[in-house]
């Protein structure tokens, strides 16, 4: 069983308990003897951008590797609204021959204010124009709910279209984005 920080801003690793094990640095989870540590299932992770403590985007990509060739069954995205970024960095996956699933994830704007916290947390952007569509909305929460979950399903179809094995959704309680 695992455990993982999934409430902390992006910035910080993800921690990950293993019966008695506990890593504070996910880089470090491809140290472990995998004869002495339970096998830790669907717990890697990819943010939009190279992290707060890494300098080259490749040593994130190293240190994912090391991850799923200790164990890991799949890779799931942080939230992300340019797609591009996301099959830009499908492709170098491809190219490092990581063979898991990778799961992007798709949080629907519900709020744009709450939106714009979470994503200078986590460090990813969203779209010019998604952006000035749910500003002119700013007063009008049912328009900003109505724009977010619009843009959410057009991603999900092109996502789907370009094959991606699933999609994980974060929510944040607020389901109804999920039901159309």
């Amino acid at each position: 069983k695992y455990h993982g920080a999934a409430r902390r801003p992006a910035k910080w690793r993800i921690g990950i308990q293993a019966g008695r094990w506990r890593i504070s640095t996910c880089g470090r989870i491809g140290d472990l003897d995998p004869e002495r540590v339970p096998r830790i299932r669907d717990w890697s992770r990819w943010v939009p951008r190279k992290t707060s403590r890494s300098t080259r985007p490749q040593t994130d990509l190293d240190n994912l590797k090391r991850k799923v060739d200790a164990g890991a069954d799949a890779v799931f995205t942080q939230l992300f609204y340019a797609s591009e970024n996301f099959y830009r960095f499908r492709d170098d996956f491809e190219d490092a021959e990581i063979e898991v699933p990778l799961v992007p994830g798709i949080m629907p704007i519900t709020e744009f204010a709450r939106i714009k916290r979470i994503t200078q947390m986590c460090g990813t952007d969203v779209p010019m124009k998604l952006a000035q569509q749910l500003e002119a909305a700013q007063d009008d929460k049912t328009e900003q709910f109505k724009i977010g979950v619009e843009f959410a399903i057009k991603q999900c179809q092109e996502l789907v279209y370009e094959g991606v094995p699933g999609i994980h959704f974060y929510v944040l309680n607020h389901m109804d984005a999920c039901n159309r």
